[in-house]
C-alpha cells in the first residue's frame, strides 16, 4: 500500500466523488496523503476533499472552468488553502488557453509575457506541456490575488513535502 512506501495516493476522479469518498473512508486514518489529480469539480466537492485533508491538483482546466461554482471560486474566495494546492500539467491534456473569453481581465493581466511565450512557443497543437506550469501558477495567483512567486513557493513546498523530496 502507498502508506508503506511513504508515497501519496493520487486519484483521478470524474463525477464519482460520493463513491470515491465512500471507498477511501473504509481505510480511515491508514491512508497516505491523498491528491485529487486534475480537480475539475464544484466548490462543494472541493470543500469535502479539503475537509478530509486532501490536496487538490490544479491544471490548465482553470481556463476552461466556466461555472460559477468551480475551481475559480475555490481560489478567488480563498476556500482552497495554499497548503493543500498542487500545480499540475496533466500533459498533454488541459491546455491552458490564456485567451479564453471567460477569463477575468484581472487574471489575464496577471500573466507575464515570458510565460505566455513559453506556452505559445512550446505547447504545440494546443498540447499541455510542463513548460506551461509557470502560466498555470500565474493564473492561480491571479485568481487568489497573490504574487506568482508566493504561489510557486508554496506549491513547490507542498510537492517536496508530499513526495518526501525534502529529506
Amino acid at each position: 500500500m502507498a502508506c508503506e512506501l511513504r508515497k501519496p495516493l493520487i486519484v483521478h476522479e470524474k463525477e464519482a466523488q460520493d463513491d470515491l469518498i465512500k471507498i477511501l473512508d473504509e481505510f480511515g486514518n491508514r491512508l497516505p496523503p491523498v491528491v485529487i489529480h486534475s480537480f475539475t469539480g464544484s466548490v462543494e466537492q472541493g470543500i469535502k476533499y479539503i475537509e478530509k485533508g486532501f490536496y487538490l491538483g490544479i491544471t490548465g482546466y482553470i481556463c476552461k472552468d466556466k461555472s460559477d461554482g468551480g475551481i475559480r471560486r475555490l481560489l478567488s474566495e480563498r476556500i482552497l488553502p495554499l497548503d493543500k494546492l498542487l500545480v499540475e500539467t496533466d500533459s498533454p491534456f488541459m491546455y491552458p488557453n490564456m485567451r479564453a473569453s471567460k477569463l477575468p481581465l484581472h487574471v489575464k493581466d496577471s500573466l507575464t509575457e515570458r510565460s505566455m511565450n513559453f506556452v505559445n512557443r512550446y505547447c504545440t497543437f494546443q498540447r499541455n506541456e510542463p513548460c506551461a506550469l509557470p502560466a498555470i501558477v500565474e493564473l492561480i495567483a491571479g485568481f487568489l490575488g497573490q504574487r506568482p512567486e508566493d504561489v510557486a513557493l508554496a506549491t513547490a513546498f507542498n510537492a517536496l513535502k508530499l513526495f518526501g523530496l525534502s529529506q
